[in-house]
């Protein structure tokens, strides 16, 4: 019993030592194992994503640099001012602010501008990722600073460093990496193209170049008096109205012509004239060529430019009321029964021009525009770029604008009519604009026994003014008239309107989709008609179509993504004018795939005329 005893005792340690042994083998074959590492993670998707955003910020800043005279955003200051900037249009946000304006400088600093466009990338980088929206099925991405944007212009390019420390962790192996440094580079010569702007400017006030040539222009022209005398027993005497529409076509026409010898421009170009002149034998290729430094500008091109539908600021002494009058004389003795008219006027001119700069598109470089605005001023036909502003308001015998609209000369007839209908309109805000000058005429009112609407009433002199007319439920309307010449009756077409609240809905596999976070892009034409309309609406604009009547329009809607088109509409539809008297909202249907990748994407837009005629009809609610 007791050797059994001893046997049991002897397995059973066997057996611990077995286990051990086994043991001990096991761990030391798993720490002795090659490790293998986790991937890293492919950070290429999030960094592409940043970069994008940052290259898109950053041209938009340059773009709005070069539309806004250097400025990303314009400043209160200027925009609080309306004589620091020009209207190019007469209305909203198309505005040009000066480089000079009564004698202020007001350039933008290189410095200025790199900062502009540093702040304009910081400030909107986060709104452009969106949260990073695209990444997150693949990626958590946690912020751990905040955006830095330094911007620098260089020689030949713009470049922009961004530095957002982010911590992107892959949902897929939970393996995590830091990120914080983007760089891109904008292939744009925007320093070299701001110092050929600066050059301009800089000759401008020492040469008075331009000046020069309006007093040129006006002593030219035969039509504006400046000194002479006459031998006539006819009274002679001039409008200022009419020279100054004279001269606004004279300086648009000829300004056009002003070549910088320093850039680029092509001096065989044929003008446009019987003769067949070139430039370089024209009177404009000897007197017209500005040299503005000794530097050259390979590529870029310059102009400057004038529209009449700009203000031009014109004063004449001796004058009264807007009328310049010669003195007459009498002869003596043997002379005595003839007539002499004597005059000699000087004349005040204010007025803006726009200088811009185009560099063409080149190796390694965008193409790139660059505009902004000068006053041209001449004093007493002197060229000065002083501010004289001061001096102006002193002379008692310029015209004012209260003085010229409170001169009546000629009666006029105006009828407002409804062009579709051919009915009386009533209640039609008329303003009369003659150069400058700008007279309120009241609203038109119903004539006889209400056959017609219209006013009928004396106007100020002008050789070629405008009667503009708005009414609630019309299109803003227009026609030249000459109030100069004697009972004279015109009318003014109104175009019947109607406006609509806009709603779009994606046509996805027959089903219709609200849109989420996409814009998209409405124009709608025909003939002389044209309506473009951005989507969503986020001021109170509503869109506008022609009414009381039926009209086929041409449309055309895309509808933009993350980054690129991903539908639309393109087609010819006629729009009753029962549809949508007694509407308040239009509702578009869009095509949209449902495309899997970029390819499948591309192929149906550019087949989107035939998709568009799968989704329903507009309707109107």
């Amino acid at each position: 019993m007791k050797k059994r005893g001893q046997v049991t005792l002897f397995i059973i340690v066997g057996i611990v030592m077995l286990f051990s042994i086994g043991l001990f083998i096991f761990f030391r074959s798993e720490i002795t194992k090659p490790r293998i590492p986790v991937a890293e993670i492919e950070l290429t998707p999030v960094e592409s994503f940043v970069t994008a955003c940052i290259d898109s910020l950053a041209f938009d800043a340059i773009e709005r640099i070069g539309d806004q005279s250097g400025y990303v955003v314009i400043p209160e200051s200027v925009r609080s001012n309306h004589n620091s900037y020009l209207q190019i249009f007469g209305f909203g946000d198309a505005i040009v602010p000066y480089w000079w304006y009564k004698g202020v400088s007001a350039i933008p600093s290189l410095d200025y501008i790199k900062n502009e466009i540093s702040a304009y990338v910081e400030n909107n980088l986060k709104v452009c990722l969106g949260d990073f929206g695209p990444l997150r099925k693949n990626f958590k991405i946690e912020e751990k600073g905040r955006v830095e944007a330094v911007a620098s212009i260089n020689e030949n390019d713009v470049s922009v460093s961004v530095r957002y420390p982010l911590k992107v962790i892959s949902l897929i192996n939970e393996s995590s990496q830091e990120v914080e440094d983007f760089n891109v580079v904008m292939p744009v010569r925007l320093k070299k193209v701001y110092e050929l702007a600066r050059d301009i400017i800089d000759a401008e006030n020492a040469d008075k170049f331009l000046e020069r040539k309006t007093i040129d222009l006006m002593v030219l022209d035969q039509s504006i008096p400046d000194t002479d005398i006459e031998i006539t027993c006819d009274k002679r005497e001039w409008y200022l109205p009419q020279i100054q529409e004279r001269l606004k076509k004279l300086i648009a026409t000829n300004f056009q012509y002003i070549k910088i010898k320093n850039a680029e421009f092509n001096d065989q170009t044929y003008l446009e004239s019987p003769s067949s002149t070139t430039y370089n034998d024209s009177y404009f290729g000897y007197h017209y060529v500005w040299n503005v430094s000794e530097k050259v500008y390979p590529g870029m091109h310059a102009s400057i430019s004038y529209l009449e539908n700009w203000p031009l600021y014109i004063y004449a002494r001796p004058s009264r009321n807007g009328v310049l009058r010669s003195n007459s004389q009498n002869g003596f003795d043997l002379l005595e029964g003839l007539c002499l008219h004597i005059w000699h006027f000087t004349y005040d001119v204010v007025y803006p021009v726009v200088v811009e700069i185009y560099d063409e598109e080149g190796r390694g470089h965008r193409e790139f525009r660059f505009r902004y605005a000068t006053d041209v001023s001449v004093q007493s036909n002197t060229p000065v770029r002083e501010n004289f502003a001061s001096s102006i308001l002193e002379f008692a015998d310029r015209t004012t604008e209260d003085e010229y609209c409170s001169s009546p000369r000629n009666e006029v007839t105006v009828y407002t009519q409804d062009v579709v209908t051919q009915e009386p309109v009533p209640n039609v805000n008329l303003t009369f604009v003659c150069g400058g000058f700008s007279c309120n005429m009241n609203k038109s009112e119903i004539l006889g026994f209400g056959a017609a609407a219209g006013i009928s009433k004396r106007f100020p002199y002008c050789v070629s003014g405008f009667i503009k007319g708005y009414a609630t439920g019309y299109a803003f309307a227009q026609k030249n008239i000459q109030s100069s010449l004697k009972d004279k009756a015109y009318y003014l077409d109104l175009t019947p309107i109607k406006e609509l609240d806009v709603e779009i809905v994606k046509f996805v596999e027959g089903k219709e989709v609200q849109l989420s976070n996409e814009r998209a892009f409405i124009s709608i034409s025909r003939d002389n008609f044209e309506e473009n309309i951005a989507y969503p609406i986020l001021t109170d604009d509503k869109l506008t179509l022609l009414g009381k009547s039926d009209y086929a329009y041409n449309i055309t809607i895309y509808v933009m993504g993350e980054e690129s088109v991903i539908g639309g509409y393109q087609g010819s539809l006629t729009i009753r004018w029962d549809s949508i008297k007694d509407a308040k909202k239009i509702k578009f249907f869009v095509a949209v795939p449902d495309a899997k990748d970029d390819d499948e994407r591309f192929k149906f837009i550019a087949k989107l005329k035939e998709h568009s005629r799968d989704v329903p009809e507009p309707r109107f609610e």
